[in-house]
């Protein structure tokens, strides 16, 4: 899917629409933008505790990037299978249970530390789909390496 967006918020020419890294890095500018308004109207206008979540399903598509071969860079799928995996919660700093890779267990945080449930956390496991068969996917949690911890730590304190 082609980037349609500047970082105003207009719209890129029809003729100059395209899976490019400038194309990509200005919608994301724009959508970064418009999701920092959405959460400050939402933190502003709630007259209780509310929980935000932020997911993305997949990091940019590495040939998008300029990578020919995307199984023959480890750079390449660090890059594309990485997300954005964002959460606010009420008591958040008090939740140990933060450390992820994958949004497997987003929903069983949440609802074990807001609403008392005790669901059992399922591995953090990645898998990328290649190829033309429905079910070829080719596992790679040990590509994409160690949590980021560090944004997780930088997303509770930022309230």
């Amino acid at each position: 899917m082609p980037y349609i967006w500047n970082a105003d918020g207009s719209t890129i020419p029809w003729n100059k629409r395209g899976n490019t890294p400038e194309n990509y890095i200005s919608q994301l500018n724009f959508t970064n933008t418009k999701i920092s308004e959405l959460v400050t109207e939402i933190a502003k206008q709630s007259n209780r505790e509310y929980i935000i979540i932020l997911q993305s399903d997949e990091g940019p598509r590495v040939v998008d990037l300029g990578f020919e071969n995307t199984l023959a860079h480890e750079e390449a799928l660090q890059i594309h299978g990485r997300i954005l995996n964002a959460l606010y919660f009420p008591d958040m700093e008090k939740s140990k249970s933060l450390t992820f890779t994958t949004p497997v267990n987003t929903f069983r945080h949440i609802f074990n530390h807001c609403f008392g449930m005790n669901l059992d956390i399922l591995p953090d496991q990645a898998y990328l789909h290649g190829g033309n068969k429905i079910f070829n996917f080719t596992d790679i949690t040990e590509i994409l390496g160690q949590p980021h911890t560090e944004s997780i730590k930088r997303t509770q304190t930022a309230r």
